[in-house]
């Protein structure tokens, strides 16, 4: 069955604080459709948000560090995947996105890229995406959302509410 998820109250963007934890959000956490271990040991995903509004689909995905030391990793590669017809879509916007060039560049000068920051434990770094969808491009039954350097594998069965 597909996984519906509802709208946060709001967005969050960029690292929360450690201890606080993200705002949600979705559906049903008790599930565990919405949380995975990523590539990165210690690094849990969620996915906080997937939402339709108009012609736009948004989707945020907060990356919280569950172990107990720093971690720095990327996440780029945000794909919208209709399940149905396997097309892939790009973001035609995305926030939070850390490369391995903002890495190397914060690594080397410190003001630069601080998103690149290690992520200390306990908190919380968010990513978002939005994908353009034309009337018709895609089948509008369920989709799946990946970010391909972090995530172990794409949320999927997911169904956008409307907004």
């Amino acid at each position: 069955t597909p996984i519906s998820v509802t709208p946060s109250p709001a967005p969050s963007h960029g690292k929360q604080p450690p201890g606080q934890p993200a705002s949600l959000r979705a559906g049903s956490p008790q599930s565990g459709g919405f949380r995975q271990e990523t590539r990165v040991a210690g690094v849990v995903a969620e996915l906080t948000r997937f939402v339709r509004t108009g012609n736009l689909i948004t989707a945020e995905v907060a990356l919280r560090n569950t172990g107990s030391d720093p971690v720095t990793f990327s996440c780029e590669g945000w794909q919208l995947i209709d399940e149905q017809t396997s097309h892939v879509s790009k973001p035609d916007i995305e926030g939070g996105i850390i490369t391995e060039n903002d890495i190397f560049r914060h690594s080397v000068y410190r003001s630069d890229a601080l998103n690149a920051a290690p992520l200390a434990p306990g908190a919380t770094h968010v990513t978002w995406a939005k994908f353009k969808v034309e009337a018709g491009a895609l089948s509008g039954g369920n989709y799946a959302v990946n970010v391909e350097s972090i995530l172990s594998h794409p949320f999927d069965g997911l169904v956008p509410k409307s907004q």
